[in-house]
């Protein structure tokens, strides 16, 4: 699978308020970032139906990016015309992370972040520093409404996408 990543149009200004870094000795600058993950699926089917269980549970607001699944129905894409728009191949998606820290619900696909198993939804209901109150707030707030949250650590890319 071809990933792409999007730097301008429509989808470019998802990612304008990322932070600009130099890359150190030729290596992509990474970032840790923690996400509140509520939900692991193997279809987005299923991840969409958690997601709408912890709607109504924990009133957060939905921001799926305008992502949805690709054609195949194993990851997700921004639509084959948003893709071409910004001159990437269909399906091009980009992990969260760069510049939407906050509480929110929202499916990903664990193919964005390598220290999760591939080929998975999952639905996340916050992303940001390890460690920041909204992430422990988030989970706990979770747990409590019995959803069985948990947090991990993945590494970000937030150098240049184009």
């Amino acid at each position: 699978m071809q990933r792409a990543f999007i730097t301008t149009g429509i989808l470019g200004a998802l990612l304008a308020a990322a932070p600009a870094f130099a890359e150190e000795e030729g290596e992509p600058f990474m970032v840790d970032k923690a996400i509140v993950i509520l939900s692991t699926n193997a279809s987005y089917g299923g991840a969409d139906q958690a997601l709408r269980r912890a709607e109504r549970r924990l009133g957060l607001s939905v921001d799926l990016r305008d992502l949805g699944p690709d054609e195949s129905r194993r990851t997700l894409s921004w639509s084959a015309n948003d893709c071409e728009e910004n001159g990437w191949s269909y399906p091009c998606y980009v992990p969260r992370g760069r510049a939407d820290d906050g509480a929110y619900l929202s499916i990903e696909h664990t193919d964005g972040y390598p220290e999760l198993a591939p080929g998975h939804f999952i639905v996340v209901a916050a992303s940001g520093s390890p460690g920041a109150a909204e992430i422990k707030h988030t989970l706990a707030r979770a747990n409590e409404l019995g959803l069985r949250a948990y947090v991990r650590t993945v590494r970000v890319y937030m150098g240049c996408l184009h």
